[in-house]
């Protein structure tokens, strides 16, 4: 077990998940009265952001995907009381987000909240979300990875607009931080940079900043 997973196992990942994830859902506003027809969340072992999102959209397609299959069973039968209230389910695929079983251009709206936490896969992984939002679909993402590292992969990857803030959170033994982003998919034809060439720079200072005290 990688030091990351026994993380996300611990009360703490869960309360930062949870608060992150709060503050990612402020950001659908910029979709305006706009209703989409997919929506994918990359669960990372939870549907608590799926759920949300059919209960905001209930006429969606909304899809759960994560990894591991099993997470998403157990998953399933944790929330099974919550979706027969709603009346409402999801969809769940076994997946990466490089390689994403949908078609080109087929998503709306992509929400990756700390999911995302690999340096050598988030290339691969942008490139594959790319592949299936639609010209001017959102991904809101959140991870661990610096914030720096973070919009370079976006802007590699061809995102246009991103919007980047850093959040701090105090855990037993230090300070954790999280970079999250909201950037749109670009239009079709929209070359991805090549490697060490720089088309866009993001000033770190000017990236805003908000610390959870």
């Amino acid at each position: 077990m990688s030091d990351f997973d026994a993380f996300r196992r611990s009360d703490a990942f869960v309360q930062i998940r949870a608060e992150v994830e709060s503050r990612l859902f402020e950001q659908l506003d910029y979709l305006d009265d706009k209703v989409p027809q997919c929506v994918v969340d990359l669960a990372l072992g939870t549907e608590s952001a799926a759920l949300a999102l059919k209960q905001r959209w209930p006429k969606a397609n909304v899809l759960a995907v994560d990894a591991d299959a099993a997470a998403l069973k157990t998953a399933k039968r944790q929330t099974g009381l919550f979706r027969q209230l709603l009346g409402r389910d999801v969809q769940r695929i076994g997946a990466e987000a490089r390689a994403l079983p949908l078609t080109d251009a087929s998503v709306d709206v992509l929400f990756a909240n700390l999911s995302l936490h690999d340096h050598a896969d988030l290339p691969a992984a942008f490139a594959g979300i790319r592949r299936v939002l639609k010209p001017d679909g959102l991904l809101l993402a959140s991870s661990f990875i610096d914030i720096a590292v973070l919009g370079d992969a976006l802007m590699a990857a061809g995102f246009r607009d991103p919007v980047l803030e850093r959040d701090t959170f105090e855990v037993e033994g230090g300070i954790v931080e999280v970079a999250s982003a909201q950037a749109w998919a670009p239009q079709p034809g929209t070359p991805i940079r090549e490697l060490g060439h720089d088309v866009v720079a993001i000033p770190l200072a000017k990236i805003p900043v908000r610390r959870k005290q």
